[in-house]
Parts: structure tokens; C-alpha cells; sequence
């Protein structure tokens, strides 16, 4: 996750995950988590997101791009 697509490329990375650290795969789909923690520095506005798969031949492909809205919420909880 990133303010922009521009920021990606700049290496300007908000949130990142992989299967090692936040993404698990089910049947069907995968589940990625994002915890308190990862959002606690983000201020509330609209950001940018790419979900990019590498491929058995060491590839990598952009299979879904979009948007995610970060709100503000009345009772924000941190983890420790």
C-alpha cells in the first residue's frame, strides 16, 4: 500500500506483505491482514494498492491494482 502509484516506484511502500508476513492462501482466494499496528502512523485519506504474484519462472505479474480508504474510527486500538 502507498499514497499513489508514482510512490511505488520510488520505493515509497506504506504497508507491505508477502505469505511469509501477513498473506495466507485458502481455498479459494487468500486472506491478507492488515493488523492496528500497520495503520497507526497512516493518516485517514484514500491510498493506493497492488497485489503482484511471482510466477514459477521467477516473473512477476500485477494481478489486481485499486484503492483502500483509511477512516477514522471513534475507539482506535493499538496492539502492543
Amino acid at each position: 500500500m502507498a499514497k499513489s502509484p508514482y510512490s511505488l516506484a520510488n520505493g515509497d511502500v506504506l504497508i507491505r506483505k508477502s505469505l511469509i508476513t501477513g498473506i495466507t492462501l485458502g481455498d479459494p482466494g487468500l486472506t491478507i491482514d492488515i493488523d492496528a499496528a500497520d495503520t497507526a502512523s497512516i493518516k485517514p485519506e484514500l491510498y493506493y494498492h497492488e497485489l503482484k504474484l511471482m510466477l514459477a519462472d521467477g516473473s512477476i505479474k500485477v494481478a489486481m491494482t485499486g484503492n483502500i480508504l483509511v477512516r477514522m474510527s471513534l475507539q482506535m486500538e493499538t496492539t502492543p
